[in-house]
C-alpha cells in the first residue's frame, strides 16, 4: 500500500470513529443506539457512516 493510501485510510477511519462518538455524544442514548426500538453495535452505526461518507465522495467525484 503506498503511503498517499495509507494516510487517507488513517483520516478516513478516525473521522468514521469521531462522528460515531460523537452522534453517540450529543444525540444521547436513547437517539443515537437505537433503531425502531433495537440497540445496535458501534460497529452499525460506524458502518453507516463509512457508507454516508462513500457515498458523498463518489457522488462528488461524479461517479454516481
Amino acid at each position: 500500500m503506498n503511503k498517499v493510501t495509507e494516510q487517507n485510510l488513517t483520516v478516513l477511519g478516525n473521522a468514521i470513529e469521531l462522528s460515531a462518538r460523537l452522534i453517540m455524544a450529543v444525540a444521547g442514548e436513547a437517539v443515537s443506539n437505537t433503531v425502531n426500538g433495537q440497540k445496535i453495535p458501534p460497529a452499525t452505526m460506524k458502518s453507516a457512516i463509512s457508507a454516508t461518507i462513500q457515498r458523498r465522495l463518489t457522488k462528488d467525484q461524479g461517479v454516481v
